[in-house]
């Protein structure tokens, strides 16, 4: 496998002998960490989507939920429940939003997870 980086400014270095690069194959609508098998289903979606899956931990604190569009603006805010470590909600978003890439944002305690998907009305 090779790899070519190709720059329009000028850079600090001339030369140089190796580049490592660690390649991870990934969905971006599903993880695996303390946010166990969380997804967004369906994506693309129309404004109305479930985040479902199971958390690594049985809390029972609440998911903090916070959708942003491609500039950072916040268009939706939201606290969900958890029972028995499993997340199972519908969100409906503004029916005003535009057509474009969204950032979902999901909170529990320290850990933030950030899924993109994609409006498509």
């Amino acid at each position: 496998m090779s790899c070519e980086v190709v720059g329009a400014a000028a850079c600090a270095y001339t030369s140089f002998n190796s580049v490592i690069m660690h390649i991870i194959a990934a969905d971006l609508a599903q993880y695996a960490l303390g946010l166990s098998d969380v997804m967004i289903i369906p994506n693309p979606n129309k404004g109305v989507f479930t985040i479902k899956g199971t958390l690594a931990t049985k809390t029972e604190d609440g998911v903090a939920v916070e959708i942003t569009d491609i500039l950072g603006q916040v268009v939706y805010k939201e606290s969900l429940g958890v029972r028995n470590g499993k997340i199972d909600e519908e969100i409906q978003l503004d029916s005003n939003l535009a057509n474009e890439m969204y950032l979902l944002n999901l909170i529990i305690g320290p850990e933030r997870k950030v899924f993109h998907f994609v409006l498509e009305k």
